[in-house]
């Protein structure tokens, strides 16, 4: 590796923890996880001996976590008890990035579907209207109205 620095091989990797993750196992006693919920011991005023369950956090969709103690103890004081800041509730930028990635809409581009059904559509108001009117369509106008009417056929069969 002649010729490459320290600073070159290292490369920045990228943990995707979730804070969720970091909280619940810093606590005891939790319990659920159904919907991004969980009950747990609150660190700050249940001893040892408590087996009760007065903290409740739970993971909002953008990946933050909030915590609520029944007993009223505030977050800083919680996060404090266990080595934790109210950063630590806010999921990294890197994370961010890559939950995006992960659940970007893998189905068809809607927006260029619609842009292309209009054309179609607008083909047919066309000619309905000029039927309406009492006049005829050429054969031309036909062979248009049916690669319309096939457009919007495949169009629909996209989504």
């Amino acid at each position: 590796m002649k010729g490459v620095t320290k600073m070159q091989v290292n490369t920045v990797t990228t943990t995707h923890s979730r804070p969720i993750d970091l909280l619940t196992s810093q606590l005891e006693l939790v319990e659920g996880g159904r919907n991004g919920q969980y009950r747990a011991k609150c660190p700050v005023h249940q001893d040892s001996k408590s087996k009760s369950r007065t903290l409740s956090v739970r993971e909002t969709e953008s990946g933050s976590v909030l915590i609520n103690c029944f007993a009223g103890c505030e977050a800083e004081e919680i996060l404090n008890s266990i080595g934790l800041a109210l950063s630590d509730l806010y999921p990294p930028d890197d994370y961010i990035e890559y939950v995006k990635q992960q659940t970007k809409p893998r189905g068809p581009d809607l927006l260029g579907l619609i842009g292309r059904c209009k054309t179609a559509a607008m083909l047919c108001q066309i000619a309905t209207a000029t039927l309406l009117d009492g006049k005829e369509l050429s054969k031309r106008d036909l062979w248009i109205m049916r690669g319309a009417s096939q457009d919007l056929l495949e169009l629909l069969n996209e989504v």
